[in-house]
């Protein structure tokens, strides 16, 4: 079993999506893993992500003296994903990770409010707060820790009723974050529309650019997660048809899963 680095006791937990946590191990799975790593290492990110990511790396004891990679991240990047090996490896960095939470708590039996309390005891406060909190259920979850139905009830109930809510916020994960000018552009045209009119179906392009989609996969427990990073108004050519068939390729999926079901 791979062992952790000492960690300093003024980290704060990962506070990032899990989805990109995982995410960014299988960065350094596909294109391998410097030597010292820098938050560049995922450089499609945007830099809070980066900065997040770095962080959750450290908190987990996945990142040594110099930014370097410890045994336990060469074992979990040599691990293969949504199996037990990476699983297991991932649930023993949590245990050794979050020691006071485990020694506060019976996780198979607390309460969402004294699990909040004990992140909060991280110096966590407001949504940086949530956000770690919302992190710890999902990895716990993935790597099989047992959660009361409380705690289970609470990650089904962090799924949004508004209207406004995008899917990734849904799943619980947070979206990549939209470059200024994208933001800036979409109010503008809010704004523009005639008063008294309804506002305009979304196209397939202002659904695709700068986002993020995760499908789940039953048969091995796990999820399929895709992000883009790109300007879809300036997809054309071959970029808009793989683009487009990969996510129709997701949605027909989708579909047929909860069909099934």
């Amino acid at each position: 079993m791979a062992t952790t680095s000492s960690q300093p006791s003024d980290l704060a937990p990962p506070y990032l999506a899990f989805a990109t946590f995982q995410s960014a191990i299988d960065n350094l799975r596909t294109h391998g893993m410097p030597d010292p790593i820098d938050k560049t290492t995922w450089d499609s990110r945007s830099g809070s992500d980066q900065i997040q990511i770095f962080a959750a790396l450290r908190f987990l004891g996945l990142l040594g003296e110099g930014s370097r990679p410890t045994p336990a991240l060469r074992a979990l990047v040599d691990a293969k994903p949504n199996t037990p090996e990476e699983k297991t490896l991932l649930r023993d960095l949590i245990k050794a990770s979050f020691t006071s939470l485990f020694a506060q708590l019976n996780l198979s039996t607390a309460t969402p409010g004294q699990l909040e309390e004990a992140i909060g005891n991280y110096q966590l406060k407001g949504t940086t707060k949530d956000r770690a909190v919302r992190f710890f259920l999902k990895a716990a979850s993935y790597t099989g820790i047992p959660l009361s139905s409380r705690l289970t009830k609470t990650m089904r109930s962090t799924v949004s009723e508004s209207s406004g809510t995008s899917n990734d916020e849904q799943n619980g994960e947070s979206a990549p974050t939209q470059p200024q000018s994208t933001r800036r552009r979409r109010k503008k045209t809010a704004s523009g529309s005639p008063a008294g009119s309804s506002s305009p179906t979304a196209t397939p392009e202002a659904l695709v650019g700068n986002a993020m989609k995760t499908v789940a996969l039953p048969a091995v427990n796990g999820t399929l997660t895709i992000s883009g990073t790109f300007n879809a108004f300036g997809l054309t050519g071959d970029e808009r048809k793989l683009v487009y068939d990969i996510i129709d390729m997701m949605n027909a999926f989708e579909d047929k899963t909860k069909a099934s079901e």
